[in-house]
């Protein structure tokens, strides 16, 4: 989807339209089939970020599920092929995807005899917040590794940034 991406300054919705449908048409392709609905259950996560007119006050926080097949959500069978998770503006915070009992029990860990980890968002540079992201997989999959548990997190960890100058980077 990278090598076939042409939007010039896009909105963050045009963003997220050409990455929703871009998944949706790797689904289709996968299964040869245009009704996602009649096909098997995949589903594909991502979470984007960034500031509404390009205000550094103004953050958004997105988290998108993409899917084939019927999924439940919130209780309810779902057939749309996206959901729009949370969609958080005019304030900062944090969201995670996929396992998230390993983040959820870090950001939430009780234990008094240590400091929180839950993030100051509102103080994090982009560069720090990269940092907390990564360094969040990289518990998960640190803590699968020594836990009685199935693995289903693996390396290498990628990650990418749009920026209004470079469009896409890839951090690994």
């Amino acid at each position: 989807m990278e090598k076939r991406y042409d939007l010039e300054n896009p909105t963050k919705t045009e963003l997220v339209n050409y990455l929703v449908n871009g998944i949706k048409d790797e689904f289709i392709a996968e299964f040869g089939n245009e009704n996602l609905a009649e096909c098997a259950t995949r589903r594909l996560d991502f979470i984007i970020c960034g500031f509404n007119d390009e205000d550094i006050s103004n953050p958004f926080i997105q988290k998108h599920h993409v899917f084939s097949g019927i999924i439940k959500n919130i209780g309810v069978d779902d057939n749309t092929g996206h959901i729009v998770a949370r969609d958080q503006n005019e304030t900062h915070g944090g969201c995670w995807i996929g396992r998230t009992e390993f983040i959820t029990h870090i950001v939430n860990h009780k234990n008094k005899d240590l400091p929180a980890i839950s993030g100051q968002y509102s103080l994090m540079s982009l560069s720090d917040a990269v940092d907390y992201a990564k360094f969040m997989v990289e518990y998960t999959c640190n803590f699968q590794r020594f836990a009685v548990t199935v693995l289903d997190c693996a390396r290498p960890i990628i990650s990418a940034r749009l920026t209004p100058e470079q469009y896409f980077e890839e951090i690994i």
